[in-house]
C-alpha cells in the first residue's frame, strides 16, 4: 500500500511540473505575441515619433517641433491667445456666423484670386493653410467684425469724402455703384485693421494671460563665412 502511494504522488508531482513548464512556455509565447504586436503599431505609427531617418538615423517629431517654436513659437502662441480672446468675446455677446456668410465671403475670394490668374486652391498652398483653417479663419474675422459694430460701418458719406479726397475715377468698364462698393470694402478693411489691432491689444491688457514658454527670439551670431565654406568642402 505505501509503495502504490508513493507511486501516485510521484506521478501527481510529475505531473504537477508538466503543468508549471507548460504556463511558463505559454506565458513566453503570451509575451513574444504582445511584443510582436506592440512594435507593430509603433511601426504603423512611426511617423508619431519620427519625422525622417537620415541613413538610418532618427529625426525626431520632438526636434522638428522644437525647431518650429524656435522659429515661429511667439507668433503661433499669440495668434492662438488672440482666437480664444475673440472666441470668448463672441460667445458673451452672443455672436454666430451663419455658415452661408463664410461660404458667400469664400466664393468672393475666389473671384477676386481667380481675376488675377491665380486659383485659391494654390493660394492656400503658399500660405501653408488648409481650406478648413482657412475657414476657421473668416469665421474668426466676421465675428470680430460683428462684436466691433459700428466701429468698422463704413457710410456713402465716407465713400464720398475718399473720393473727393483722392479725386479717384471710374476705371472703364465699371458701373458707379460697383465702383463704389470697392471703395466701400477697402475702406471697411482699412478700419477693421486699426480697430482689429487695437481691440486684441485692449482685450491682451485686461485678461489674465499667463506665458509658461519665453519664445521671444534671440540673435544669433553670424556664421563666419570661412566655417561655411570648410563645411562644404
Amino acid at each position: 500500500m505505501a509503495a502504490e502511494s508513493s507511486a501516485a504522488s510521484a506521478r501527481k508531482m510529475g505531473r504537477m511540473k508538466k503543468f508549471h513548464r507548460t504556463m511558463k512556455a505559454d506565458k513566453r509565447v503570451v509575451a513574444v505575441a504582445i511584443l510582436i504586436v506592440a512594435l507593430s503599431i509603433l511601426y504603423s505609427y512611426r511617423g508619431l515619433f519620427v519625422a525622417a531617418t537620415v541613413n538610418g538615423n532618427p529625426i525626431s517629431r520632438l526636434a522638428v517641433i522644437r525647431e518650429l517654436e524656435k522659429k515661429s513659437g511667439e507668433q503661433a502662441l499669440e495668434a492662438l491667445v488672440t482666437k480664444q480672446l475673440i472666441g470668448a468675446a463672441a460667445i458673451r455677446a452672443g455672436v454666430v456666423t451663419d455658415p452661408a456668410d463664410v461660404d458667400s465671403e469664400i466664393e468672393k475670394i475666389t473671384k477676386q484670386i481667380e481675376g488675377q490668374g491665380g486659383t485659391l486652391a494654390l493660394a492656400l498652398e503658399q500660405q501653408g493653410m488648409t481650406e478648413e483653417e482657412f475657414r476657421d479663419q473668416i469665421v474668426l474675422q466676421k465675428n470680430l467684425e460683428k462684436i466691433l459694430g459700428d466701429k468698422v460701418a463704413v457710410t456713402d458719406e465716407d465713400v464720398a469724402s475718399y473720393i473727393a479726397q483722392t479725386k479717384a475715377v471710374i476705371p472703364k468698364g465699371m458701373t458707379d455703384e460697383d465702383f463704389k462698393n470697392q471703395i466701400r470694402e477697402q475702406l471697411k478693411g482699412q478700419k477693421f485693421n486699426a480697430e482689429a489691432s487695437q481691440w486684441v491689444t485692449d482685450a491682451k491688457t485686461s485678461a489674465t494671460i499667463n506665458y509658461f514658454v519665453d519664445y521671444a527670439l534671440k540673435p544669433v551670431p553670424p556664421v563666419p563665412a570661412d566655417a561655411i565654406s570648410s563645411d562644404l568642402k
